[in-house]
């Protein structure tokens, strides 16, 4: 371990010429693989693997990451290890990357309420996924029933669901009230997730009234938190609008102080 420590020292040291570098990344890299999966739990021995991803060529990085397979889920739940799995899913080929991303399936919902994992899931949900993709993503907070009916179907977006079980709606805004207010309690760097801001959107634009007011003082002290992404945008222009006189001044000096500094 600490020969494998000093020549990651000296791999990562950009100061110096690739000339340099490169006999001590070979032969870290020598020493790291075949035991991946015992290092990645490992602070120091985490960012040594992300070092010899990170300056690898394309055959190397997916012997790496081959190692990592299986255990994505796992590696994102990890305080070390979920750096390590947003620079797997980086640097993976597209077709890798995907088999990856499968991984996540039925997880989206836990994982995006952990403070490490939350950052891996964002960046699947916003950098790796298409319309289609993010739209699977969503159906898993909707609810388990709602999941299992429409997981393989095209259309699977919240309207077309509505549409076609309108007598889902309440059990739909009840997963997504339940889903938002414990990501809220768990406050953080969760709260600034465009996914999350997504489903605030969602829950405002179809929850009934009374359960729009009822929600809107959870939000109105976020919103300097969440106005840099469009979704967040929407919440607080929809939080706004419900929010009393009172509210409404108190936001308008919370900003008036975030533009001063």
């Amino acid at each position: 371990m600490r020969r494998a420590k000093q020549l990651w020292e000296k791999g990562r040291n950009t100061t110096l010429e690739r000339v340099d570098r490169d006999p001590a990344l070979q032969e870290l890299y020598e020493l790291v693989i075949g035991h991946i999966q015992e290092l990645i739990f490992k602070h120091d021995a985490s960012r040594m693997v992300q070092t010899s991803m990170k300056f690898s060529d394309a055959e190397k990085r997916a012997e790496i990451i081959s190692e990592l397979t299986g255990k994505m889920v796992e590696l994102s739940k990890s305080h070390y290890g979920h750096f390590l799995a947003a620079k797997t899913l980086k640097y993976s080929s597209p077709e890798k990357r995907r088999e990856l991303i499968k991984e996540y399936t039925g997880s989206y919902v836990h994982l995006s309420r952990h403070k490490d994992a939350s950052t891996v899931i964002e960046t699947i949900y916003r950098d790796y996924s298409n319309g289609s993709q993010r739209a699977d993503i969503l159906l898993e907070f909707y609810g388990q029933d709602l999941y299992i009916l429409y997981k393989d179907l095209k259309k699977k977006s919240l309207d077309d669901i509505l549409k076609e079980h309108p007598g889902k709606k309440e059990t739909i805004i009840t997963h997504l009230s339940e889903n938002i207010n414990a990501m809220i309690d768990k406050g953080g760097p969760i709260i600034r997730h465009s996914l999350v801001h997504h489903l605030m959107v969602q829950f405002l634009t179809h929850a009934e009234q009374k359960r729009v007011l009822e929600m809107v003082p959870s939000l109105a002290p976020l919103l300097p938190e969440i106005l840099h992404t469009k979704d967040g945008a929407k919440v607080g222009v929809i939080v706004v609008s419900y929010a009393s006189p009172k509210v409404k001044c108190c936001k308008s000096r919370t900003f008036e102080i975030l533009q001063r500094n």
